[in-house]
C-alpha cells in the first residue's frame, strides 16, 4: 500500500484547520461584543490567523512545494503575533 506524502502531516493539517475554525469562532464572538470597536484590531488579527491557518492546511493537504515555507510563517504568526495581541488587549 502506498502512503500519500501528506498523510505524514495529517496531525499538522488537522491542527491548522482547527486553528482556522477557532479563530473564526472567536472573531464572531468578538463581533457580538458590546465593545466591538475596542476589539477591531483583535478581530482583524483573528481573521488573518484563520486565513493563514486554512491556507497552510490546504497547502499541506496537496503536498505543495510551498507548504514548508508557509508552515514557518504560520508558526511565527500564530504563536507570536496572535497570542501577544491577546495579551496586549487583555482579552
Amino acid at each position: 500500500m502506498r502512503v500519500l506524502k501528506q498523510e505524514k502531516y495529517q496531525s499538522c493539517i488537522e491542527a491548522c484547520f482547527d486553528c482556522a475554525e477557532s479563530c473564526e469562532a472567536c472573531a464572531t464572538n468578538c463581533l457580538r461584543d458590546p465593545n466591538v470597536k475596542m476589539l477591531s484590531k483583535c478581530i482583524k488579527l483573528l481573521r488573518d490567523c484563520s486565513d493563514i491557518c486554512a491556507v497552510s492546511g490546504r497547502y499541506m493537504s496537496r503536498d505543495s512545494e510551498y507548504a514548508r515555507n508557509i508552515g514557518h510563517v504560520i508558526g511565527h504568526y500564530s504563536t507570536i503575533g496572535f497570542f501577544q495581541s491577546f495579551l496586549r488587549l487583555k482579552i
